[in-house]
């Protein structure tokens, strides 16, 4: 991908808006957008009201992204949070599909 964008085959563009990354990737002038797909479907569902305007290809380089909560001091602030996990698996299931979440993989 890196030769690509050296040799010009593809060109990159950067902008200094969420929101304007996404709407200029809607707007079918640009191939691709290139942020957390979790993020996109999150702006297209909650803030744009499009789900789905943006589809996710797999057949790209993509990275998947980890969510972790650590504390030297909080011990016992981990150890509540860990179980509400355990304890909540059917909310924290929704709240997965809702937000289109998975583990380890990328909608």
């Amino acid at each position: 991908m890196r030769q690509k964008v050296n040799d010009g085959t593809i060109r990159v563009y950067q902008e200094d808006s969420f929101r304007k990354v996404i709407t200029l990737g809607m707007t079918g002038h640009y191939d691709a957008v290139y942020a957390s797909p979790i993020v996109i479907n999150y702006y297209l569902d909650e803030v744009l009201h499009k789900p789905g305007a943006l589809v996710f290809d797999r057949r790209l380089p993509f990275e998947s992204n980890d969510f972790s909560l650590s504390s030297i001091r909080q011990t016992d602030v981990i150890k509540q949070f860990n179980e509400f996990l355990e304890k909540n698996q059917p909310l924290i299931m929704e709240l997965k599909r809702k937000y289109r979440l998975t583990d380890k993989s990328v909608q």
